[in-house]
């Protein structure tokens, strides 16, 4: 009955959504603000497809259902370490920043006072980003681990591989540079195109392909997948131009301050990705490969000389069977750039912190219907790294980190579940310049 049920569910909550999104949309435009209402019901739409498609798709969520609630929902919680959680590469990296990024267009489309805001260098629209953000953050936080959470709804996280604290910090930062990628998009490749393609399919395609993430906070407002606020829509045959307003709200401002490569942004945020090849301690051995992600703020002392820190994790990829690992740093340091600020701009950097290394053995026996208790090891221990990277500066509010190469050393023991000491990092990712727009 209950499987009979739940097929139910996924089957007509589609054609719900669609019926009262219906609706939302024929409602009359409210005074300029925050609409709170329409805010947490599109938010209460999306966060049941997120719901059900766990439901439908997964059976140790659909498992995880049964038992006492408070007292599982409070396991799941007290669980959480490390910086893994199980889950794939192109879904810790590609699936929830895109899920942030959602999040965020539904709180742009009910924030009335920044809804037009155009990608640009102005305060608006990256004021309207940041606030996007910081609701996206909430979400996801309620998501991981509030009352209709997946650590309530399912207690997922109360079993080993999935208790790691990656989508913390992975779905509010890189949700925001998806963001950013695809208003970037939506400026310089979308409406250029669509003055040249005049194919109503093809319009259609580039729209919603294009921004999905956009597509899919359209459609949990009832609009089309393809809908803007800033924009006719594309089945108008006179679509004229591209409004002179808009234009002018990429511009506006460009004069107030210098050009953005001779400034040196007072603070910056970044979001990177980054691959470490580690080396073990004792000899013999393969290296250890481990992928993350990581977000690093930088606060501008000179023109030359920074302080900067970093937080994030990796997975280790090659670890043996079955003993699953992953690693989660901290660190701050001094950042000196080569140069005076410029659009191309070198650096070198020294880095301190401390490192968790955490090594769980799932002791799965075949044909075991009771099998031994998960076994954590957890070491901390000093960490530091050296290196240096190349900085390309895009605009006034954006700049691109080609890469950032570092060689680090961890002063760990021998005897240690996963015994590496030495490693090389490779990174690249964005960076929000704060302060120059």
């Amino acid at each position: 009955m209950r499987a009979i049920a739940l097929r139910k569910f996924v089957t007509f909550l589609p054609i719900f959504l669609l019926l009262t999104c219906s609706s939302v949309a024929q409602e009359p435009a409210p005074k300029e603000g925050v609409q709170w209402g329409s805010l947490l019901r599109e938010s209460g739409y999306f966060l049941g497809i997120q719901h059900g498609f766990r439901l439908a798709t997964e059976p140790g969520t659909r498992q995880g259902m049964k038992g006492p609630f408070f007292n599982g929902w409070y396991d799941s919680v007290a669980s959480l370490h490390g910086w893994s959680d199980g889950d794939p590469f192109l879904v810790n990296y590609i699936g929830h920043p895109m899920q942030g990024a959602v999040t965020g267009y539904i709180w742009v489309q009910n924030d009335t006072q920044f809804r037009k805001a155009e990608f640009g260098a102005n305060r608006k629209y990256w004021k309207s980003r940041l606030r996007a953000t910081a609701f996206n953050w909430a979400y996801s936080t309620q998501f991981e681990l509030g009352p209709l959470s997946e650590a309530s709804l399912g207690k997922i996280q109360n079993s080993h591989p999935q208790q790691g604290l990656v989508d913390h910090v992975i779905t509010p930062v890189a949700g925001f540079a998806w963001m950013v990628g695809e208003d970037a998009l939506d400026r310089f490749v979308i409406a250029k195109l669509e003055q040249r393609i005049h194919n109503r399919t093809a319009r259609i395609l580039l729209r919603g392909g294009l921004n999905p993430s956009r597509s899919m906070a359209n459609a949990m407002r009832g609009k089309m997948p393809w809908y803007r606020d800033t924009r006719p829509g594309i089945l108008r045959p006179d679509r004229g131009p591209w409004p002179e307003a808009a234009e002018a709200n990429y511009t506006s401002g460009h004069d107030e301050i210098e050009r953005p490569e001779r400034v040196r942004a007072p603070f910056q945020l970044s979001t990177a990705t980054r691959y470490t090849k580690l080396t073990r301690a004792t000899s013999g051995g393969d290296p250890l490969h481990c992928i993350g992600g990581f977000a690093t703020p930088e606060f501008a002392v000179t023109q030359r000389l920074s302080i900067v820190g970093e937080a994030g994790g990796c997975k280790v990829f090659n670890v043996e069977e079955p003993i699953s690992a992953d690693v989660l740093t901290f660190m701050v340091g001094p950042r000196v750039y080569l140069r005076k600020p410029n659009r191309v701009n070198p650096y070198v950097e020294f880095l301190a912190g401390v490192q968790r290394v955490t090594a769980d053995l799932n002791q799965i026996i075949p044909g075991e219907p009771n099998p031994p208790p998960l076994r954590t090891w957890q070491t901390d221990t000093f960490t530091m790294s050296t290196g240096g990277g190349v900085e390309v500066v895009l605009g006034r509010a954006v700049s691109f980190r080609v890469a950032d190469v570092r060689y680090s050393y961890s002063m760990v023991s021998a005897t240690d579940a996963l015994p590496f000491r030495r490693g090389m990092q490779i990174s690249t990712g964005i960076t929000l310049r704060m302060g120059t727009w």
